[in-house]
């Protein structure tokens, strides 16, 4: 590519079907990818060989459903964005090669439930894990999950017993709305010292105990709305 200066290459609302490898070669000072709303069904291998970037989006490609296992290999990435897919549970493998740089991921509102194995994200640093609206019920991975903040809004998890992941100690921010969270013990989030903020919204949840307030009291929010507390 003779476009060694681009910083932002913006390719949103196209009809790119396929990312073939080595497509984005030679763009050595690109930052920000966005490749939101295409008609992507295939990543390949190599992919994004080279890139390092603060920013890759991949929102809103109803069709995508395989990120190859070396798609991301050679690369790095900061922020990755993926809205709305149709990928397989297997595809968290693919992430590895982005282990060390990874900061944020946002895999939301997949059309297939995803099941992630116990170690698909050991390794990670994240400051956010936003795993909103997946289908998640097994919930086994979060033995290995270190990150400051994490959502599994619209998830169907049912309650949690986060006293199980120690990993989990450091998070600040909790989202669980919409989780079947019915039942909440103080046990729950033992060793949370450092949690501010809780959502809780939308879980049928009828009455909260006395013994939670020393949850409650280190919180900056706390989300209850359209439970059945009485």
């Amino acid at each position: 590519s003779g476009l060694i200066r681009l910083n932002t290459l913006d390719l949103r609302n196209n009809k790119i079907k396929q990312l073939q490898s080595y497509l984005f070669s030679g763009l050595i000072k690109l930052q920000k990818l966005q490749l939101d709303n295409n008609e992507i069904v295939s990543i390949e291998n190599f992919a994004f060989q080279g890139l390092n970037l603060t920013r890759l989006g991949l929102e809103d490609n109803n069709q995508l459903s395989d990120i190859s296992t070396k798609a991301f290999h050679g690369s790095k990435v900061e922020v990755l964005r993926i809205f709305n897919s149709s990928l397989r549970s297997e595809t968290a493998d693919a992430l590895a090669p982005l282990k060390e740089h990874l900061r944020e991921l946002h895999w939301q509102n997949n059309q297939r439930p995803i099941r992630f194995d116990k170690d698909a994200f050991a390794g990670f640093v994240f400051r956010k894990l936003m795993l909103r609206g997946n289908g998640i019920r097994d919930i086994e991975f979060l033995a290995h999950v270190v990150t400051d903040e994490l959502s599994l809004d619209d998830n169907p998890t049912g309650s949690i017993d986060f006293s199980h992941y120690p990993n989990l100690r450091q998070v600040r921010q909790l989202h669980l709305s919409n989780t079947s969270f019915k039942i909440v013990l103080p046990s729950y989030f033992n060793g949370m010292t450092h949690l501010s903020y809780l959502g809780l919204d939308n879980n049928g949840i009828t009455s909260l105990s006395e013994n939670l307030r020393p949850v409650f009291m280190g919180l900056q929010h706390l989300l209850l709305r359209g439970n059945q507390l009485h």
